[in-house]
């Protein structure tokens, strides 16, 4: 069940807070990818980044500390963004029982709908103290293998 909060922008769904109607937020920056054994280790830099670092679109869970859930990475930034308009409108929603629209919304339709929500995008200075000095983030997770 989902309960929004009085502003609108806070929503509680299955026993977690979130930000808005989204369950998840998409965000397009730099990172580099290393794999070592069965561990993939993703950082991501939201100012300056190293000479091989590719660009990324990290998937946030749209929760008060905005953990990354997954990275994808491309050669250009007109992929991500393609890849982006692709995905982010078929983001689960808490008004659909966290479930996304079925058919998406045209890319240029959602974002009118997210601006007519109000909806705020991902911003990583409100995760780092205001006098951070080129913040990163690191995630490091299992590499699924088939069987």
């Amino acid at each position: 069940m989902a309960i929004t909060s009085p502003d609108r922008t806070r929503v509680k769904f299955n026993g977690e807070q979130y930000r808005d109607d989204r369950m998840y937020v998409l965000y397009i920056c730099k990172g580099t990818e290393t794999i070592v054994g069965d561990r993939v280790s993703t950082t991501i830099y939201h100012e300056e980044s190293p000479v091989n670092a590719k660009w990324c679109l990290v998937t946030y869970r749209n929760n008060n500390r905005y953990m990354a859930v997954r990275s994808d990475f491309f050669d250009s930034r007109q992929d991500a963004e393609a890849y982006m308009k692709e995905v982010e409108p078929m983001v689960p929603l808490i008004s659909l029982g966290g479930q996304p629209r079925n058919p998406p919304l045209p890319y240029e339709e959602f974002l009118r709908w997210k601006k007519k929500e109000g909806f705020q995008e991902y911003d990583y200075k409100k995760m780092f103290l205001p006098d951070s000095k080129n913040p990163f983030e690191m995630m490091t997770d299992y590499i699924k293998r088939r069987v």
